[in-house]
């Protein structure tokens, strides 16, 4: 049974892991330092890559573990993702829970 599900995590780690995938990657990893809102087309243009590239990277790369939270946040005249650092996720809860309690 273990060598039915190593062929699919291979599968998977390599499809995120494609240069194009890193590219990407390497770009929010030094851009998003806190919730950002980005259009496919600004990134393509800042890594080299077509606007379908990068939306469909980006589609592809919101499940994976990769460091960053990937929404597909809006579609007006282009694609508009939501991106957030993976420590953010579990302080943004807090500062909320923090900010709610202290205004009631």
């Amino acid at each position: 049974m273990p060598s039915q599900n190593a062929p699919t995590t291979a599968a998977s780690d390599a499809e995120a892991l494609t240069p194009t995938a890193q590219q990407l990657l390497a770009y929010l990893d030094e851009e998003v330092t806190e919730e950002t809102y980005l259009k496919s087309r600004f990134i393509a243009r800042e890594i080299d890559l077509s606007a379908k590239e990068v939306g469909s990277m980006l589609a592809k790369l919101q499940d994976a573990p990769v460091g960053v939270t990937i929404e597909k946040w809006g579609y007006t005249n282009g694609t508009t993702w939501r991106i957030r650092p993976e420590e953010e996720n579990g302080n943004q809860s807090s500062a909320v829970t923090s900010t709610d309690s202290s205004s009631v």
